[in-house]
């Protein structure tokens, strides 16, 4: 008579038969997977890959999601940039383009393999991208200016309020004199021809200081030859 024990050793033989003969549908059951099998993993988002490199000018903090950010730093897709007075910025996107920004200028960045958008909040920026890249800049007034995907090309905006700024700061150079005095060429030469003039007309014997025909050797002292 088959004992107990024996029926057992018999069971566990048979079943370590059938894992050997099926493994692959064994583990199936058993809920593992071979190598390569089960879904893939999903492909990471087009932006993931793309970062933005931060440079500012003396290497002075800017605000970068809020928090101070110096030249090196690393700028992710979305991120709000803020310039202080007087610091310049420029977000360096390798195969992409670039994005810079004047002093007192607040801009989101957005950015994918082949796509680069600047919204403009408040200042002064300038969207460059290079061939294959679209490329928008956003005013602050809802206006949309694209770069030109053909070739290396650049758009740049300015808030209202900084376009009267920079306006005003253009026309007071504009009407400012490079002559000391304000006496330009012109008006000099004027003035020198009316002293001759009024030298030689008005008092022949004394000597004209603006008369360019000396006597190198006058009798009277103060003929100095312009008679």
């Amino acid at each position: 008579m088959i004992s107990k024990h024996q029926k057992m050793i018999g069971v566990a033989i048979l079943m370590f038969l059938w894992l050997c003969g099926s493994p692959h549908s064994a583990m199936g059951k058993f809920g593992a997977s071979t190598p390569g099998a089960g879904p893939r993993p999903a492909k990471p988002k087009n932006n993931t890959s793309v970062t933005a490199r931060l440079v500012t000018r003396g290497n002075q903090p800017v605000l970068v999601n809020g928090y101070s950010s110096y030249t090196g730093a690393t700028v992710l897709t979305g991120a709000t940039i803020q310039t202080p007075d007087g610091v310049r910025a420029t977000l360096q996107l390798a195969n992409l383009g670039s994005f810079d920004l004047s002093p007192n200028t607040i801009a989101v960045l957005e950015f994918d393999i082949a796509d680069l958008k600047g919204t403009l909040k408040r200042g002064c920026a300038v969207l460059t991208t290079y061939p294959k890249v679209n490329g928008k800049l956003l005013t602050p007034d809802g206006a949309t200016m694209a770069t030109d995907s053909l070739i290396r090309s650049s758009v740049t905006a300015c808030s209202e309020e900084n376009a009267a700024s920079e306006a005003a700061s253009a026309n007071n150079k504009s009407g400012s004199s490079p002559w000391v005095f304000d006496v330009t060429p012109g008006s000099m030469v004027d003035m020198v021809r009316a002293g001759i003039f009024w030298g030689a007309a008005g008092n022949r014997g004394r000597c004209c200081c603006c008369c360019c025909c000396r006597n190198p050797s006058p009798s009277d002292p103060n003929d100095c030859g312009c008679k």
